[in-house]
């Protein structure tokens, strides 16, 4: 067996799509960011560098005739002279003739391609470092005018890393902020998103309200974008009710007017007692006039099932009935024994619906009760009364139970003596999403059991 997949709630579907959309916002902000916060720092060691090599150009001395020196003592900053320090310059002559070094260089030497030609720009450039780090190196040409054929290459470096470490704090700082900020628009978005489905919730409960009985229409102002909707809405209910109220009308015009010439034909026949014809016709008639009370008994149920505001207080309706049928079947002493409960226990659908129901169902067992015949009402989850009505008669079989409230079974088939009253209120209780169940009742006869759609209270 498949089972249809549920699409995703609203709520859920806009939440997901503000998620990804300020993941991948703020996935490529701070891509962009760090990268711009490299190049600009990459930059920043450059300009460093270029101030550095200025520095210890200044201190260098050339001579056609002598080594080239340089004056380290002017060279103030520490790292200079102190071993692996990741600051290096180094001084070598382009035919390998010499080179000078930093002390912080120790013995090793920077591995620099010479640079013959005097006028060219500094060159910038990565190389291997003292302990096989990586160096930013970048290197200029010296030469005397009057000894153009000798040149030297002058290189200032410094470690890498310190370009990475920069990078990784930089970075890790932003992921920070972004995360922050990643909650804090979560945050906000969740308000926005509660702000903005704020309108469907009170639509929804507005519907509510109509399911329950509390109002006929769709009440209260909503956004420009929801309110044509409602205004739909609220149309066709008038509609429906319109339709319904005059369905109930003219089904109530046709009875009485069905009803009258059958009246007339029952006294017709009334007057010839004893005749055959006379018989069948008072026969017929009483047919005619119960599938008449049956079909507008559904079809006032119909009808009043599209009133979805109207709401009957159940136990005064039950007090009355209890009262009436004491009096109807006074003459057989029977006792109707019925406790109200403490709850306010409320019928959501028509008075007179609920009233042929129960008196269908209560003048059933008083019909076929001995002695005694008992009514509970209570409260079933999660908003369903339950109404019982039991009594000492000679009860039925299972298959009688199924059959006398069998829909649309013809009268002269059904169980000798059992009437129509309880297929009616079956078929009242189906329209309103309710059931009528037949059981064996404690007190040895039969027990009905309604169950409708209700709401209570304390």
């Amino acid at each position: 067996m498949t089972h249809a997949i549920r699409p995703w709630a609203l709520r859920t579907r806009l939440l997901v799509g503000m998620v990804l959309g300020m993941l991948v916002a703020l996935s490529v902000t701070g891509m962009v960011l760090s990268r711009l916060f490299e190049n600009e720092l990459e930059q920043q060691i450059r300009t460093e560098l270029a101030r550095y090599l200025d520095r210890v150009t200044s201190q260098v001395s050339l001579s056609p005739d002598a080594p080239a020196e340089i004056n380290s003592q002017a060279l103030t900053d520490p790292r200079w002279a102190q071993p692996y320090s990741g600051l290096y310059w180094q001084l070598h002559a382009n035919d390998g003739s010499a080179a000078l070094r930093s002390r912080s260089m120790w013995d090793s030497a920077l591995d620099v391609q010479p640079i013959s030609d005097g006028t060219a720009a500094p060159v910038l450039a990565q190389v291997p470092g003292p302990q096989r780090q990586e160096l930013m190196v970048l290197s200029r040409s010296l030469h005397l005018p009057e000894a153009p054929e000798k040149a030297w290459t002058l290189s200032v470096a410094v470690d890498h890393a310190e370009l990475h470490s920069g990078a990784r704090s930089f970075n890790t700082t932003l992921a920070i902020a972004l995360g922050l900020l990643f909650l804090l628009m979560l945050a906000l978005s969740g308000i926005q998103l509660a702000m903005g489905l704020a309108p469907l919730q009170a639509l929804q409960l507005g519907l509510a309200r109509l399911k329950q009985g509390d109002s006929a229409q769709l009440e209260g102002q909503y956004p420009a974008e929801l309110q044509p909707l409602v205004d739909d809405l609220n149309h066709a209910l008038k509609q429906q009710t319109d339709a319904a109220l005059l369905a109930r009308e003219q089904a109530g015009n046709l009875a009485h007017g069905v009803k009258t010439p059958l009246s007339v034909m029952q006294q017709m026949a009334q007057n010839h007692v004893g005749h055959p014809l006379a018989e069948a016709v008072k026969e017929q008639v009483g047919h005619a006039k119960r599938q008449i009370d049956w079909h507008l008994a559904k079809s006032r149920a119909a009808a009043a099932h599209h009133q979805v505001h109207e709401v009957t207080s159940a136990v005064p309706l039950i007090d009355s009935l209890v009262r009436a049928m004491r009096v109807v079947h006074q003459e057989r002493h029977l006792q109707i024994t019925w406790h109200a409960p403490a709850t306010h226990i409320a019928f959501l659908g028509a008075a007179t619906d609920f009233q042929e129901m129960l008196g269908n169902v209560l003048d059933n067992a008083c019909q076929w009760a001995s002695t005694n015949v008992s009514i509970s009402l209570g409260q079933h989850a999660p908003k369903e009364l339950i109404l019982q009505v039991d009594d000492d008669g000679p009860g039925l079989t299972d298959a009688e139970m199924k059959s006398v409230i069998q829909r649309g079974a013809r009268l002269d088939e059904r169980h000798s003596g059992s009437g129509l009253g309880l297929a009616i209120a079956q078929d009242l209780a189906l329209t309103y999403g309710g059931q009528l169940t037949l059981s064996q009742s404690p007190q040895g006869g039969l027990r009905a059991t309604l169950g409708l759609p209700a709401r209570w209270s304390e």
